[in-house]
C-alpha cells in the first residue's frame, strides 16, 4: 500500500511539474521557433525570456534579438550577418505556440526594408 501511495503522489507531481512548464511556455517566448519572413528566409530561433526581457539568437545569418515583451507582444531590435540591423513586432498567439509579426531593415542597403515574419514553436 506504501509504494502504491508513493508511486501516485510521484505521477501527480510529475503531472504538476508538466503542466508548469508547458503552462509557462505558453505565456513566454522562451523556447525553438522554426521561423519563415517574407523574404521567403527560414530561420531557427532560440529565445530565452526573463523578467519581460528577450534574448536570443537565429540562424543561418548568425542574427540575435533583444527586446522587450508587454502583454502577447515582443518589441525587438535583431541584427545579423553583413551589417544588417533592424527593429520588430512579435505578437504571440492565445496558445503560445506561434507569433506573427512585422520586421523593418534600419541599416539601409539594397533589398527589401520591411516584412512579415511568423514562427511556430518546435
Amino acid at each position: 500500500m506504501k509504494k502504491q501511495l508513493s508511486f501516485l503522489i510521484f505521477i501527480a507531481l510529475a503531472l504538476l511539474a508538466f503542466q508548469i512548464v508547458h503552462g509557462a511556455a505558453a505565456n513566454s517566448f522562451t523556447g525553438i521557433w522554426e521561423t519563415v519572413s517574407s523574404t521567403g528566409n527560414r530561420f531557427t530561433m532560440q529565445l530565452k525570456e526573463s523578467n519581460n526581457t528577450v534574448r536570443g539568437t537565429y540562424s543561418p545569418e548568425n542574427g540575435t534579438i533583444d527586446g522587450i515583451v508587454k502583454g502577447n507582444a515582443l518589441n525587438f531590435n535583431w541584427s545579423q550577418a553583413g551589417g544588417y540591423t533592424g527593429t520588430g513586432t512579435f505578437t504571440r498567439s492565445s496558445d503560445g505556440n506561434s507569433f506573427s509579426g512585422v520586421w523593418f531593415n534600419i541599416s539601409g542597403g539594397s533589398g527589401q526594408t520591411q516584412g512579415t515574419w511568423t514562427g511556430r514553436r518546435k
